[in-house]
């Protein structure tokens, strides 16, 4: 049991495979439970690339958590769900990024509550969901990044005063005024606006594409 392990002296006690897992028991030793054989630490200590390990924690931060393995539960569902909300998410996130290391900021900034999620709302909104996926529509939530990073410090300056958190507000608000600028374009080119909305991107882009 990695709780009970002594590296430097006799262990307390030890477990044989899956023929002391808990049933029942009456005092500690007695059997081991199965969510400590991987603890959330073993994860949050893999050897990767620190600019992914930020990407996972900040994907965790939309249940609240900040842990590796909870990113990897909700990037393996995102994968599931569309692989070009994946792509997406990745633009959102690494544009922060680019954009943190060319101000001077600190980047587990983006792990803080909401902070590093908003990118990434905002370019899976924008990027493929209102608008069909291609490659201006990547190069525009690019682009959105710095302004969002600025209503983000805008807002959270003003949240702090009533001792809130703006969470998604900057997010939502920034989403918001470009689907009602672009909405009132009386020609479509380059960013091109869904005609219908489905739950996959990949659904809208085919839909696109041949009709």
């Amino acid at each position: 049991d990695l709780y009970s392990e002594n590296p430097s002296g006799v262990d307390p006690y030890n477990f044989t495979g899956s023929a002391q897992q808990c049933g029942s028991y009456s005092s500690e030793g007695d059997c081991y439970n199965r969510e400590h054989l991987v603890p959330q630490s073993y994860f949050d200590n893999f050897q990767i690339p620190n600019h992914l390990k930020v990407y996972l924690i900040t994907l965790s931060t939309i249940f609240y958590q900040k842990s590796v393995l909870g990113g990897m539960f909700i990037l393996i569902g995102l994968f599931i769900y569309s692989r070009i909300a994946v792509l997406y998410s990745f633009i959102g996130f690494y544009s922060a990024l680019f954009f943190y290391h060319i101000m001077g900021g600190n980047l587990d900034n983006l792990t803080y509550f909401y902070s590093g999620v908003n990118f990434i709302f905002m370019a899976i909104a924008l990027g493929c969901y209102f608008f069909i996926p291609n490659v201006y529509s990547m190069l525009f939530v690019f682009f959105l990044s710095p302004i969002l990073m600025f209503l983000m410090i805008t807002l959270g300056k003003i949240m702090v005063v009533f001792q809130m958190n703006s969470l998604s507000m900057s997010f939502s608000i920034l989403t918001s005024m470009c689907l009602y600028i672009l909405h009132a374009r009386h020609h479509y080119k380059l960013i091109l606006q869904a005609n219908f909305w489905f739950n996959s991107p990949e659904k809208a882009l085919y839909e696109h594409l041949h009709h």
